[in-house]
Parts: C-alpha cells; sequence; structure tokens
C-alpha cells in the first residue's frame, strides 16, 4: 500500500471524512443494530430476542412514561404515526453514549463507542507539539523533524503511521485548524504521491475549519489541472503563504505521457467512499488530480455548510452537465440545500429524481424532506413522509423523529410533538440533546413553560455533564417573549453552573425580556455592565432599549435613543424599523405600523419577513383572517419567503377548520409558485 494510501486508510477513521462532508455530521448518524432490521419485521419475535439481549438503561426524564394530554391542534386527512409493536421498557437498548462532535457533544444511542486511538510516544510527541505551535510553517517543521526521526525507529513506514494517527485524533477531536496545516503539509512533500482522495480530504478540512472559500478554489484548480506536487525548500514549501495547500503552475502541463490508477468504489450504510483514477505526469514532483463526484460531494457540502446555498445549486447543475452520475450523498445533501432555503417544491423534485435515478433513499433522506417541510411550516406532510418509511421497510432513526418533532415545533403543535417523542423510547431509542431540543421549542412556542422546565432538567440530570446552550435557549426565549423577567433572570444567571456560558444570544433574549416588561432602567443597566465586560453590544441589543421605552410609552426617549444610534431623519436598520413596528402592533395602531412600513419602502429599506409577520399578528389577534390573507399575498408578491411563523400567524387567525384548510391550500400555492420562479431564472 503507498504512502498516501495509508494515510488516507488511517486519517479517515473508518469510514467518516468524505461521508460526513457530503451529508452532515446530525442527519447522517450511524445506524444501531436495532435500525438494519427491515420495519415491520417478519417475525416479531426475532426483533424481541434481539432487543432482549441488550441491557437494560436507567428510566430518566428523557424517555418520560406516557402521560394523558388535552387534545391538540388536530390535522384533518393526515395518517397517523405508524409504529411497530415493540417489547416493553425492561427490553430497550442499553442507555446511550456521549459522542464527540468536534467542540460540541451528542448525547445519542445511535453512535457506537469509539475509544480515543492509543497512540505511540512519538505520535503523542508530535500531537503534543502540533497543538502547542500556532503557526503553519512551525507545525511543518515539528513534522519534518518528526518524519526526519523515522517514527520511533519504525523508519518511514512508521513515521507515516504516525502522521496517520496524528491525523485521525485531530480529526477526533474536532481540531481543524490543525488538520489543515498537516494535510498542506502532506500535499506539498515530495515523498507522498498525494492523489484525488489526498485533495478531497483537504477541501474537507478546509470546509470544517469554516474556509468554505478555500475549499471552492482549491477545487476549480483541481478542475483546471493546476494541482501538482512541489518539493520543500528548507522544511517550508517554495510558494508557501497564508492559506495556501496547494501549488499553482501552468495550465495543462504535467498531463501528457503519465499513468493512470485504477478506480473503486465502496458503498455502505448510505454513504459512498470514491477512489478514482489519477493521471501523474512524467516529470519529478510533478502530478495531477481529476476531481471525482466525492470531489463535487466535499464542496457541495462546504457551501451547504456555510449558507452559501446558490452556489451549491450552480455546483449541482455543473456536476449533471459535466456528465458526474450524483450519488446518495449528492442526492442528500441537495435536499439539505433546498430544505434550507424553504424550496419544497425542489427538495420533493429532488426526492423524485433520486428514486428515478435508481438510489435508494436512505432514513436521512427522509428526514431531510421531512426537515423541509417543518421549516415550510407543512407538519401533515412531515407526517405523511414518516408513514411512507414503512412502506419504504425502513425503521425510522432519531433523526427522523427529530425531524417530526421539529415540523410539530414550529407550529406550537406541543401535543403532537409529546406523543411523537414519547414514541422514541417505544422503537428501542433513546432521546437525545437535540430531540429534547426540539420538544422544547415546541412546548415554548405553545407557551407550556413548566413542562419545557421539567424537559430541561431532566437534559441537566441525565447528561450529568455540561448542557448545551442551544437547549436552553427555547426556554429562555419562551420567558423572555411572555415577559417574564424575573424568571429569565434566574434562568441567565443559572448559565454558568450549568455549563453553558452565556452567549451574546442568551444576552439578547435577557434585554427582550427587559424590553417586553417595559423596565427600560433595566436594559439601559446591562448594556452598560456588557461595556464594563468588554463584551461587543449590537444593535439588536440598542433595538430592546428602543422597544423598552416605546413600550413605556416613553416615545420622547425613544425618538431620542434613535437619534443617538441613526442621526436625525436618516434611514434606520430594518431590524430598528421591526421593533417599532411590534411596539405600534401591541398598542394596537395598526395603521400607524402600516404607514411605518411605507416609509420604509420610500428610504429603500426593504421589509424582511419579521416586519411582514409582524402586522400578521396584530391582525391574528382579532381574528381578522382576510386582513391577514391580504398581507400575507402582498409578502409573497414582493419576493420574500412565508417561513412557519408566517404560516403559524395565518392559522392563530383561524376560526374555523375549514379556514384552516384554505390557509394550508393558500402556503402550499405560494411554495409552487416559488419553485416556478426559481426554476425560470
Amino acid at each position: 500500500m503507498s504512502a498516501s494510501a495509508r494515510l488516507r486508510a488511517c486519517a479517515v477513521g473508518g469510514r467518516e471524512a468524505l461521508w460526513d462532508a457530503g451529508t452532515g455530521a446530525r442527519n447522517n448518524a450511524q445506524e444501531s443494530v436495532a435500525c438494519r432490521l427491515r420495519w415491520p419485521p417478519a417475525d416479531d419475535g426475532a426483533l424481541r430476542g434481539k432487543l432482549r439481549a441488550a441491557p437494560m438503561p436507567r428510566r430518566s426524564l428523557l424517555s418520560p412514561r406516557r402521560r394523558t394530554l388535552r387534545p391538540g391542534m388536530p390535522l384533518s386527512g393526515t395518517p397517523p404515526i405508524a409504529l411497530p409493536a415493540t417489547s416493553s421498557p425492561r427490553h430497550r437498548r442499553a442507555g446511550p453514549v456521549v459522542a464527540l462532535a468536534g467542540s460540541k457533544w451528542r448525547r445519542s444511542d445511535q453512535a457506537p463507542v469509539r475509544l480515543p486511538p492509543v497512540l505511540s510516544p512519538s505520535a503523542s510527541a508530535l500531537l503534543r507539539q502540533l497543538r502547542q505551535q500556532q503557526l503553519r510553517q512551525h507545525r511543518w517543521a515539528a513534522l519534518e523533524a518528526a518524519t526526519a526521526g523515522g517514527g520511533g525507529g519504525g523508519g518511514r513506514k512508521g513515521a507515516e503511521e504516525d502522521v496517520a494517527a496524528v491525523l485521525r485524533e485531530l480529526r477526533r477531536r474536532g481540531e481543524w485548524h490543525v488538520v489543515v496545516h498537516v494535510y498542506e503539509w502532506v500535499v506539498s512533500r515530495a515523498s507522498f504521491r498525494p492523489d484525488v482522495s489526498t485533495y478531497n480530504l483537504l477541501m474537507d478540512a478546509y470546509a470544517r475549519s469554516g474556509a468554505a472559500h478555500t475549499a471552492a478554489q482549491v477545487f476549480r484548480q483541481m478542475q483546471r489541472g493546476r494541482l501538482r506536487i512541489q518539493p520543500m525548500v528548507g522544511g517550508v514549501r517554495e510558494e508557501g503563504g497564508a492559506g495556501q495547500g496547494t501549488g499553482a503552475g501552468a495550465e495543462g502541463e504535467g498531463g501528457s505521457g503519465g499513468r493512470e490508477g485504477g478506480g473503486r468504489r465502496r458503498r455502505g450504510r448510505g454513504r459512498e467512499e470514491e477512489e478514482v483514477a489519477v493521471t501523474v505526469g512524467v516529470e519529478e514532483g510533478v502530478g495531477v488530480c481529476v476531481p471525482s463526484e466525492a470531489s463535487f460531494n466535499v464542496v457541495l457540502g462546504a457551501h451547504c455548510r456555510a449558507g452559501q446555498l446558490q452556489q451549491a445549486e450552480d455546483l449541482f447543475h455543473e456536476m449533471l452537465t459535466r456528465g458526474y452520475r450524483p450519488s446518495l450523498v449528492t442526492y442528500n445533501t441537495m435536499l439539505e440545500v433546498r430544505g434550507r432555503a424553504g424550496d419544497v417544491a425542489g427538495a420533493e423534485s429532488m426526492f423524485r429524481a433520486m428514486r428515478g435515478d435508481g438510489v435508494r433513499a436512505t432514513a436521512a433522506s427522509y428526514a431531510l424532506l421531512m426537515h423541509a417541510y417543518g421549516k415550510a411550516g407543512l407538519p401533515h406532510k412531515a407526517e405523511a413522509m414518516f408513514a411512507a418509511l414503512h412502506g419504504a421497510t425502513l425503521l425510522p432513526t432519531l433523526p427522523c423523529f427529530t425531524a417530526l418533532i421539529a415540523a410539530y415545533a414550529r407550529m406550537g403543535m406541543w401535543c403532537e410533538a409529546q406523543r411523537a417523542y414519547d414514541s422514541i423510547a417505544d422503537m428501542g431509542l433513546q432521546p437525545d440533546v437535540h430531540a429534547a431540543t426540539a420538544l422544547m421549542h415546541a412546548l415554548c412556542t405553545a407557551g407550556e413553560v413548566e413542562r419545557a422546565r421539567q424537559v430541561l432538567q431532566g437534559v441537566q440530570r441525565d447528561t450529568g455533564e455540561a448542557v448545551p446552550l442551544p437547549c436552553v435557549t427555547p426556554l429562555l426565549d419562551a420567558l423572555a417573549r411572555q415577559g417574564l423577567w424575573e424568571d429569565a433572570e434566574a434562568l441567565f444567571a443559572s448559565l454558568p453552573a450549568m455549563g453553558a456560558p452565556p452567549s451574546p444570544r442568551a444576552h439578547h433574549l435577557l434585554l427582550r425580556a427587559y424590553e417586553q416588561a417595559a423596565l427600560p432602567a433595566k436594559v439601559e443597566a446591562h448594556l452598560a455592565r456588557l461595556q464594563g465586560w468588554r463584551v461587543r453590544v449590537d444593535r439588536a441589543m440598542h433595538n430592546c432599549l428602543v422597544g423598552a421605552h416605546g413600550r413605556a410609552g416613553e416615545r420622547g426617549e425613544m425618538e431620542r435613543v434613535l437619534t443617538r444610534m441613526y442621526g436625525e431623519g436618516a434611514a434606520w436598520h430594518v431590524s430598528t424599523y421591526n421593533t417599532v413596528v411590534g411596539v405600534l402592533v401591541d398598542a394596537g395602531d395598526m395603521a400607524g405600523a402600516e404607514r411605518l412600513m411605507e416609509e420604509m419602502r420610500e428610504k429603500g429599506v426593504q421589509p424582511d419577513a419579521n416586519t411582514w409577520t409582524t402586522i400578521m399578528a396584530g391582525y391574528a389577534e382579532k381574528k381578522l383572517l382576510r386582513k391577514c390573507v391580504s398581507v400575507f399575498k402582498k409578502m409573497v408578491a414582493a419576493g420574500v419567503h412565508a417561513d412557519a411563523v408566517a404560516v403559524r400567524t395565518l392559522v392563530a387567525a383561524c376560526r374555523s377548520v375549514e379556514q384552516e384548510a384554505e390557509v394550508r391550500e393558500l402556503v402550499e400555492g405560494a411554495g409552487r409558485a416559488r419553485s416556478k420562479r426559481s426554476m425560470g431564472a
């Protein structure tokens, strides 16, 4: 096996790197033993036997017993959540596993136990040196010294194995900036023969370190045949510079008279990793790489992770134009891209194209489409997709349940979300932090603050460690929206004890609680503390002071703060306009709110979704559905995407089931029209 092949085999750590880059770490968790069974099982006794063989976990609030709930918001014509008959609670699988995921962690029984690798003394010393150094040239010097010493007496092969083991450990820890420097050193060494997979790993490291634009630049150089090996001079590359991981040469050189290596493809558990032909020139130290389907998948994942959705769409169409065949990773990435963009019709067409292309959809594919439905405010379609898992002979995984709960959460349907959450334990799975966070969103959106407190206490007790701040944010947001500033203060003060230090978002939510309670003095005092702590006070925090004065009836003070922020007669930022519109709507001055929105347009500031939704909420509180529909149509005509909050506001204005059906038809029609416009463009 060549040096670069050994490096790849060890650095990927089994099958993680490229697959995770194409689909996302959370939505494609590895399926457990129970999830590899077909559903429904041919013999229920076989399933019971497999579940009985696992040890019994302890009971926790993360898997609560069923309780009687009040009737929620029923969706007419939607199929029920179909679940197979399972064994009793004592036959559930073992307890959850705490798995590292970069600088964060997830608590999931889906992830297998992965013990940290045992490093040799020389590899441990190299890892320590790489982590201590900060500059690229210093890390390269450490790598040169380690490989020159022969890897602790093992010769060149031992040195390469040490580098591969260190790479695997750095990837496990999520220290992607160090990983980038190591891969840059690998591709610049004359003793290595980096091929397309090596460059794919380099692009993946760039994307995970937040440098998606650099990954795209490397990909374009690969397409132009400008990726080549350059020898080192004194431990530093000849053309080395900040952000460089590859050399550039004249286009078209080194391509003739080369040899081509064979290609292979491996599939497994919905993943695909590829190694395709590599053309190496005859000249010493010069190599040319041809991008593969995996290369496109890596860059697609980079654009998706960075929120560059239009770039991802353009790259996908380029992939089809050049004759590459999309794989499961490609389709799943595009499902996530179109789901994030709110293009439900586009996500549905992508799902149909995947099945028409002969690519079998996995449970992760269904979960991604369910996320798209949830973001668009269509929980009934998410339910139908969940039920379709039965017909596809797929067992629902934890991401599927999380997507369904999140779809309910966006519409405030906490009863249905609680019922789906309880069904996780019936499948022999253990709810993780992501599922608990989605349930808390549903409870907090519906105003069920006390139930959300119980879920948070269960998460804190079961983990025994730090609670992720995103798990606390829904409760803090609900307290802020209701103006319960004393409870918000107490929760904010308890964040350090939970192991979740306050973030700028947490500070902003506390200020919003003061704003909703009309306490401008509290807002000013906290802003002064933030300046003393040298925390950056942004525009959103100043807007809380504007809203607090407005809700307290101090219009003169509100004008004074606005003048101090923007000057006399200047146009405000759209977020500031939204704050003042919210003040007018809360005061019942709907005509003034609409006049202010017209003033925004005259000054060249376009209203966003929050502006339209705030005005719709004022009419929805009075059950004026026709007014809400009129504002909704204006919003769609202005090219503003209607998210789940806008849909939920429309539903809140309905007085009957017939009106809810009318609203649903209106939302689906707006989604189809938006998809046609995007396809025409």
